[in-house]
């Protein structure tokens, strides 16, 4: 099930969570890791990968990095 929050924080996001950008839930990223790193947005960088699920539009990234801020930004659901 998909349980949406009006404005994800950087807070929510968690190591081995999983987050979509929708409520159809068409495209998920599972964070793999969390870093320190000072110069992103955040002050911190997230690995995350698509692994298992299915990839919106035959988009091909299957795997990125970002600071916090922005995987925030970007998550507007919590997939639990």
């Amino acid at each position: 099930s998909i349980k949406a929050k009006p404005v994800m924080r950087i807070e929510d996001i968690h190591e081995g969570n999983t987050y979509c950008d929708s409520s159809v839930g068409n495209y998920f990223r599972q964070v793999e890791f969390i870093l320190d790193a000072p110069t992103r947005p955040g002050g911190k960088l997230v690995v995350w990968h698509t692994s298992g699920f299915s990839v919106r539009h035959g988009a091909r990234k299957t795997w990125g990095r970002c600071g916090i801020a922005t995987f925030a930004d970007w998550a507007k659901y919590e997939a639990k």
